[in-house]
Parts: structure tokens; C-alpha cells; sequence
């Protein structure tokens, strides 16, 4: 997994090759997804980073994937943008809510146990 800061075009153009590799430039971009966590669980910009790096590994391989981690705001929160068409061609406009929540919430367990334990956050199986 490549995490690189790419400008918004560099990221548009790379999304754009795969669609035009496959002929389908035509229908839904993106999926676009917003994830939160309470604020009670002190998070900080960093762990939403970690998290949104554990969410990316469940389209690795498979999709590319671009977030952005809002720390400006009142709610700490991280925007992902998934590309509709996949490495192999496949599109996709929807993706499961239950597994992408169940996912995410893993991986939150995972990172409240480094955060309040100190313990190490491994790999998330999918």
C-alpha cells in the first residue's frame, strides 16, 4: 500500500487511467465515504490516520483509494474516495454498510487499545 500526497488533479488523472483502461468513464466517479468515531474515545489526528490506513487495506489491490483527515473541524473526522472501477475492471457503486462498519469498528478497538494500553496495533484481517 502507497500512501503518497498527491495534488487533486494527480489524483483525478490516476483514477481516470484506470477508467479509460476498461472503457467505462461513464457513471459514478467515486464512492465517497465519511468516518467518524465519538469523541469520547480522545482520538487524535494521528489515530484517525492509522484508522483510515487500516480501512484502506480492505480495497488493497483491489481499488485505489485517496483520504483526507479533517482536523479542522468540530468532529474529528477522514473522507475517502474509492474509485468505482477496479484494477480488474469491475465497477462497483456501493459497497457493503454492515462490513465496512463491522471493519471499521476492529480496527477502532484495535487503536483505543494502543491509545488507553499501550498495546501494538497489528494487521486487521479482513
Amino acid at each position: 500500500m502507497w500512501i503518497v500526497p498527491l495534488s487533486e488533479r494527480v489524483v483525478t488523472e490516476q483514477f481516470y487511467k484506470v477508467k479509460r483502461a476498461y472503457g467505462m468513464t461513464g457513471g459514478k466517479p467515486i464512492v465517497h465515504m465519511i468516518v467518524s468515531v465519538e469523541k469520547s474515545l480522545r482520538f487524535q489526528t494521528e489515530h484517525m490516520k492509522l484508522l483510515a490506513e487500516h480501512m484502506l487495506k480492505l480495497f488493497e489491490m483491489e481499488r485505489q483509494v485517496i483520504y483526507a483527515v479533517h482536523d479542522d473541524k468540530d468532529q474529528l473526522h477522514f473522507h475517502m474516495g474509492i474509485n468505482t472501477v477496479g484494477y480488474t475492471g469491475i465497477y462497483c457503486d456501493f459497497f457493503d454498510v454492515c462490513q465496512l462498519t463491522k471493519y471499521a469498528e476492529k480496527c477502532v478497538s484495535a487503536i483505543i487499545d494502543k491509545i488507553w494500553f499501550g498495546k501494538e496495533v497489528g494487521e486487521m484481517g479482513h
